[in-house]
């Protein structure tokens, strides 16, 4: 169901370093350098302005680092060198769609980074955003760029071009959705191969094994939201301003909201409720793989158990709905929580994984799990060890 989609989403990040987005980054920063440097130009947000409430001051080109500096808040976590491979080509993605305003050296310097070995880890303050541009997870990408000697801001509106959008929670979508998809259908193969084992024993079996059709279903809804959600990311562009170019009037700066997404926290609010009821399955399948032990001291009354209070550890991480915000001074009053979503859903799936090892030793004693690998593939590289990383 999802193939097309996954493929999409492939190509997409791929195409963020192709010819034709330098090209297209390279026309229009001509255009906006020519609005730039006209004596005329209207104030322009982050490009010749500071940042949030402050966009009424005047900005000098010298004031980026500063601004970097008081974005650069933690809590300080450090995360493999994946991630900051997946941030940058999310990045190039988003900024490839156009109307960004970026440079083309910062551009071809992003391109660079993508094709070289990084071993080292990313430091930063990663998960710690409502979801209103991510701009301090987004800051802590450009501190990253600049340790690794990238980028030296050294053109106007670079930092705003790197920092807002809502590239970092498109990241964490990636790699949680890739996990989910993996766990889930590994989830359904030893729920189904508990229910076609089971003895009908009675008129009436549990209605978790007598038909496994509603958790499939849901499962390939949840996974193919998932993925429409995320294609739509990649495919718009997400920035703050955006420069918009026409034969009339060759460029001109919009402050718009293209870093919200709504879509996407939907989609992950949906796999947070898969997730809880796929792991009620699993549950019943282990309880049906004990029901007919020994009734002595070899029965194995604890699985269960612990099923349930994985469960109920599930049940905890609710769905997040907190959408309103009084932030700069009223700028901000609104967000669409899809990081949070995103690390919601990790946490769940920590716990997910967890019931698949349970349901593993307990279906199968003495087999080896058969860990599924996520459809994104090499596109989402560590999705397995990148997802824990995410959780709360």
């Amino acid at each position: 169901m999802n193939g097309g989609r996954v493929e999409q989403i492939q190509a997409l990040l791929e195409a963020g370093s192709s010819s034709e987005a330098i090209d297209l980054i390279a026309r229009e920063r001509a255009a906006v350098n020519t609005l730039l440097d006209d004596p005329s130009c209207p104030p322009i947000y982050g490009f010749t302005t500071l940042l949030g409430h402050l966009d009424s001051t005047a900005a000098l080109l010298s004031d980026q680092r500063q601004l970097l500096d008081a974005h650069l808040v933690g809590p300080v976590v450090e995360f493999p060198s994946a991630w900051g491979l997946l941030l940058n080509r999310v990045k190039l993605t988003q900024l490839s769609r156009g109307g960004s305003g970026i440079h083309p050296e910062t551009h071809e310097r992003l391109i660079a980074l993508s094709g070289a070995p990084d071993s080292l880890s990313w430091s930063g303050n990663w998960m710690t955003s409502y979801g209103s541009g991510d701009v301090v997870p987004g800051a802590w990408f450009v501190e990253g760029l600049r340790n690794r000697g990238v980028i030296d801001l050294s053109h106007r509106g670079d930092l705003i071009a790197l920092i807002n959008g809502h590239f970092v929670s498109t990241a964490a979508g990636l790699v949680v959705s890739d996990h989910f998809s993996a766990l889930t259908a590994e989830s359904i193969d030893i729920i189904k191969s508990v229910s076609e084992a089971a003895s009908p024993g009675r008129n009436q079996r549990p209605v978790t094994l007598r038909d496994i059709t509603p958790i499939t279903l849901q499962i390939e809804r949840s996974v193919d939201n998932l993925f429409t959600a995320l294609l739509d990311r990649l495919s718009t562009p997400s920035c703050n301003p955006i420069f918009r170019f026409s034969p009339e009037d060759p460029v001109t700066a919009h402050s718009q909201s293209s870093f919200l997404d709504y879509r996407l926290t939907g989609a992950l609010s949906q796999a947070i409720q898969t997730s809880a009821q796929t792991g009620t399955y699993l549950k019943a399948a282990i309880h049906a793989a004990t029901a007919a032990d020994a009734t002595d001291a070899r029965a194995r009354l604890q699985p269960t158990k612990i099923a349930e209070a994985l469960l109920r550890e599930i049940a905890a991480f609710s769905i997040p709905t907190h959408f309103s915000l009084q932030e700069s001074r009223g700028v901000e009053d609104v967000a669409d929580l899809s990081l949070v979503a995103a690390r919601t859903l990790a946490s769940v799936l920590d716990r997910l994984d967890s019931l698949l090892d349970l349901a593993t030793s307990t279906v199968a004693p003495g087999s080896d799990r058969c860990r599924r690998s996520g459809p994104l593939g090499t596109a989402v590289k560590e999705s397995q060890l990148l997802a824990p990383k995410l959780a709360l």
